[in-house]
């Protein structure tokens, strides 16, 4: 595991990442938008009431979601930078949709948005409450004594916060208002998708019991699908 860095630096990363959520505002060329601050007030609350959960459910957690980790899968590393990607083109779209108005949906489906981020939320409300080693990269926590979990949302699917995704990515783009920003949210989801089986295939070659685990919990994110 890498030093630990110190609390305040955390803190820094924490309100830096959070920040990236005002992004839209700089591609839409201004900050009289509305369902922009509707979209990052959702985000924030969203972020704020999954710091909170992991505050009391697994402190310790915290903390490493927001450092870096040494033992990362390599696929991860690419993974991530599409990822990356695929939130820039997201908010680029989105802002210069706000501004240019190619394809703005009517105030209407705030609604959809708001529920299906949501009911996003949920699952990955569950699987960071439940699971001690759901870190932001993919890893196999030797150090930490990683064992399969089974338990809470994990007996339904092998990849709750992904599940969770599913629904809240499209939400976004549903409350921003931007039909075409979809476009770079369907790449974000085929992103999570690759990454989901990619991180399963590494739990099956080298966690022990997950094999196991997969014969009993069959689905990886939609039950009765996949």
């Amino acid at each position: 595991m890498s030093p630990q860095r110190p609390s305040w630096k955390l803190a820094l990363r924490s309100i830096f990442r959070a920040l990236t959520f005002l992004m839209p505002f700089a591609f839409a060329g201004r900050l009289d938008w509305w369902r922009g601050w509707l979209f990052t007030g959702s985000l924030l609350l969203i972020a704020g009431v999954s710091f909170a959960v992991l505050r009391r459910k697994n402190p310790g957690l915290m903390r490493r979601r927001l450092d870096s980790q040494t033992g990362v899968e390599r696929f991860d590393r690419f993974v991530l930078g599409a990822a990356i990607a695929g939130f820039l083109s997201f908010y680029a779209v989105a802002g210069l949709d706000a501004r240019y108005g190619w394809s703005q949906l009517t105030g209407a489906w705030i609604w959809p948005g708001i529920a299906l981020e949501m009911l996003g939320l949920v699952p990955i409300l569950l699987a960071i409450a439940e699971n001690p080693f759901l870190e932001r990269q993919v890893r196999i926590q030797t150090e930490l004594g990683h064992r399969v979990i089974t338990t809470g949302p994990y007996r339904v699917v092998r990849h709750p916060m992904y599940s969770g995704l599913m629904l809240l990515l499209p939400g976004c783009a549903l409350v921003l208002g931007s039909a075409w920003s979809l476009a770079p949210i369907a790449m974000l989801m085929a992103t999570f998708i690759v990454r989901t089986a990619l991180e399963d295939g590494a739990l099956r070659r080298e966690l022990s019991g997950y094999k196991e685990y997969c014969t009993r919990t069959r689905y990886r994110l939609v039950p009765g699908v996949w």
